[in-house]
């Protein structure tokens, strides 16, 4: 078998494995960190905030806030966050993870748990940016931050850089987002992803 025989059944298993995301259908979770700064070796996350979605419907009330400990402590009560942090894979491992800037999410938080001595989190990670400028296109000029798209999608903005209020506002905008597909008949999370191909192939990107 040729390498690129090989590569290609390989890929065909692996899209056979992982379930299509259906937007308005599939189950997901928001999440948002507080983390210290902006830079992204020496800064570190201090929380993670989480909140179940399924299409458009989600309660404030199945919000969750996990406090990581310091750097250089351990926490007040070591078990009671044992708990905490077992939930939290369980939760993580079981739907896909939303959340706006993946690429820098991802990075602060692998490093601050590696650095805790914690296990990464696992799970299908999906960038709600990414899918938001695949539905909406980008503006000229537009700033790609969480407040820009709050404002031009007329989400209010109750507090910037807090990971409750974030994952809040990322929840707003995803059901904003899903609904918008559904009037463009875009129902997975491929098709967003192919309309955000076509808008950069027709920007020259």
């Amino acid at each position: 078998m040729s390498l690129a025989a090989w590569l290609r059944d390989g890929l065909a298993r692996f899209s056979a494995a992982v379930p299509p995301f259906i937007l308005g259908e599939t189950p997901a979770l928001i999440l948002d960190v507080d983390i210290t700064g902006v830079d992204a070796q020496r800064d570190r996350v201090t929380g993670i905030a989480l909140l179940p979605v399924s299409g458009t419907r989600f309660r404030l009330a199945d919000l969750d806030y996990l406090q990581l400990p310091p750097a250089d402590g351990a926490p007040a009560d070591p078990a009671d966050f044992g708990r905490q942090f077992d939930r939290l894979l369980a939760a993580t491992g079981d739907v896909p993870i939303i959340v706006f800037n993946v690429n820098f999410v991802r990075h602060m938080l692998d490093r601050t748990l590696g650095a805790l001595g914690l296990p990464r989190l696992g799970g299908r990670w999906l960038d709600v940016r990414a899918m938001l400028e695949g539905v909406y296109g980008k503006e000229m000029g537009q700033v790609e931050s969480l407040a820009s798209w709050q404002q031009r999608l007329g989400v209010p903005v109750l507090a910037e850089h807090s990971a409750v209020a974030d994952v809040f506002a990322t929840a707003q905008l995803f059901a904003i987002l899903v609904g918008r597909c559904e009037e463009l008949d875009l129902r997975t999370m491929d098709d967003v992803m192919d309309a955000e191909k076509s808008r950069r192939w027709l920007r020259g990107d």
